[in-house]
C-alpha cells in the first residue's frame, strides 16, 4: 500500500505540474487537494511504522530484562 500510494503522489505532481503549466487551474487545484491527501496518508503510515518498530524494540529489551 505505501508504495503504491508514493507512485500515484508522483503522477499526482506531475498532473498537478502539467495542469498548473497549462493554465487549467481547476485542475491544479483538484490534484494539489489529492497530493495533500495522500501524503497525509503517507505520513500515518510512516508514524504507524516507526511506532511499531518502537513496540517491538520496547518489547524484545522487556523480554531480555529477565534473562
Amino acid at each position: 500500500m505505501y508504495n503504491t500510494l508514493k507512485n500515484k503522489l508522483k503522477k499526482y505532481e506531475m498532473y498537478q505540474r502539467m495542469s498548473h503549466q497549462y493554465k487549467d487551474y481547476d485542475i491544479s487545484d483538484y490534484y494539489t487537494e489529492e497530493i495533500n491527501k495522500i501524503k497525509s496518508e503517507l505520513d500515518e503510515i510512516q508514524f504507524d511504522i516507526w511506532f511499531k518498530e518502537l513496540e517491538d524494540e520496547y518489547n524484545e529489551i522487556q523480554e531480555n530484562k529477565y534473562y
